[in-house]
C-alpha cells in the first residue's frame, strides 16, 4: 500500500475521543481538492479530510474497519481521522453530499461545523481537465493512463456545463441555510500553497506558524490543456456564440 494510498494507515491519527469538531470542503471535480485534501492533512491540526461520502470510498473503509453497519463505519472514521485537536474534515462533491444519507447514517451523526468552498476561476480549464481525466482514467498523478485524450467540442460544451451546475448547486445550498464558507481558488493553491493554508488554519481558529507542506499528488494539467482551450475558443466563436 503506497503513502499516498489514502485508505491506509499513513493517513491516521491517535485514536480520538468524543465528538469532533467537523467541516467539509465543499468541491467539484478537478479543483485540486484532492491535493488541498494532502495539504490539510500535512498540517496536523486539520484531520484527513477525503471523500468519506464516496459509495465506493466508504465501501472500502468498511471493509478495512470489519464494520457491519454503516454507523460504527463513520464513527470510526471520525475516531481514526480527527487530528488530536479536534479536527474532522470530509471532501465532498455535491452528488456526493446531496446523497450522504444514501449511505445509511443519519446525517446528523457528522453535523458539519464550517465550509471550505473550493472552486477555480477558470472554468474553461476546469472541463478540459474533466474531459481529459475521463477519457484517460487518470484522476490523479499517479494513477496509470488509460489512453490518449481526443479533442471534441460538443463534448467539452457539455464538461462546462456540468461544472457550472455543481458551483450553482453549492451556492443555493449555502445561500439557504445562510452559510458563509471560507472561499479557496486551485489559481491561489497553484502559486502559493503555504499562505492559503495559513488562511484556511485562521479560519478554523488554528495557529498558522507553518513553513512546508506536503502533498503525495501533483498537478497534472500540460500544453495540451492550454491547446485545448484556445481550440474550443475559436471553435465557439465560429459558431457565432460567446463565451458567458
Amino acid at each position: 500500500m503506497s503513502e499516498a494510498d489514502q485508505f491506509g494507515e499513513s493517513f491516521d491519527f491517535p485514536p480520538f475521543e468524543g465528538q469532533p469538531k467537523v467541516y467539509l470542503i465543499a468541491s467539484s471535480q478537478r479543483t485540486g481538492s484532492h491535493y488541498l485534501c494532502h495539504l490539510f492533512f500535512s498540517t496536523g491540526r486539520l484531520g484527513s479530510p477525503f471523500e468519506y461520502f464516496h459509495r465506493r470510498n466508504f465501501k472500502t473503509f468498511r471493509k478495512r474497519f470489519q464494520t457491519k453497519r454503516p454507523e460504527p463505519t463513520m464513527r470510526k472514521l471520525m475516531e481514526m481521522r480527527t487530528s488530536p485537536n479536534g479536527w474532522f474534515g470530509i471532501k465532498a462533491h455535491w452528488g456526493q453530499f446531496s446523497n450522504r444519507e444514501d449511505l445509511g447514517f443519519e446525517p446528523s451523526l457528522v453535523p458539519v461545523d464550517r465550509y471550505v468552498y473550493l472552486k477555480r476561476r477558470d472554468q474553461v480549464l476546469q472541463a478540459i481537465s474533466r474531459s481529459i481525466a475521463v477519457q484517460t482514467q487518470q484522476w490523479m498523478s499517479h494513477y496509470e493512463k488509460a489512453g490518449e485524450p481526443v479533442y471534441e467540442f460538443a463534448d467539452l460544451d457539455e464538461h462546462l456545463r456540468s461544472v457550472r451546475a455543481g458551483y450553482e448547486k453549492w451556492e443555493r445550498y449555502f445561500a439557504a441555510n445562510g452559510i458563509e464558507p471560507l472561499t479557496m481558488y486551485y489559481e491561489d493553491l497553484c502559486t502559493d500553497p503555504v499562505g492559503e493554508v495559513q488562511r484556511a488554519l485562521a479560519f478554523f481558529g488554528e495557529p498558522t506558524d507553518i513553513q512546508e507542506l506536503k502533498a503525495f499528488t501533483q498537478r497534472q494539467a500540460t500544453d495540451l490543456n492550454h491547446a485545448w482551450k484556445q481550440r474550443y475558443l475559436d471553435d465557439l466563436e465560429k459558431a457565432g456564440r460567446e463565451l458567458v
